[in-house]
């Protein structure tokens, strides 16, 4: 779980004893069956098409995005995101040089877009 933490950040060194505990106390005793379970029901190929729900939305949308992300790569799926939520460029935050857990390397700034 450390390893996938530490990849998962720009500065792996923020990947402290606390941190990693937020992330694993959950499922402490388990957490092998906690991914296990995780991975075999995310990563297959027929997920869920979302696109529907996504038209029936009535709020305000934003979506932030680490630039470096290697999981969520934002190059590959911008257009689709775009297009199915509507987006202006005034609504997505592209954060460079932050990876796949940016709430943890750019938490000050993700509020202050969401926010404004």
């Amino acid at each position: 779980m450390k390893t996938i933490i530490k990849n998962g950040l720009s500065q792996k060194e923020m990947c402290t004893p606390s941190m990693l505990y937020g992330y694993t106390a959950p499922s402490q005793e388990r957490l092998d069956h906690a991914l296990f379970s995780f991975f075999s029901n995310t990563c297959v190929e027929d997920l869920e098409d979302f696109e529907p729900l996504f038209k029936r939305l009535k709020m305000p949308i934003k979506v932030v995005w680490g630039a470096q992300d290697k999981i969520l790569d934002w190059a590959k799926q911008q257009d689709k995101v775009k297009k199915a939520l509507k987006l202006q460029e005034g609504d997505i935050l592209i954060l460079q040089n932050a990876k796949h857990f940016i709430q943890e390397e750019r938490p000050k700034k993700i509020v202050d877009f969401i926010t404004n």
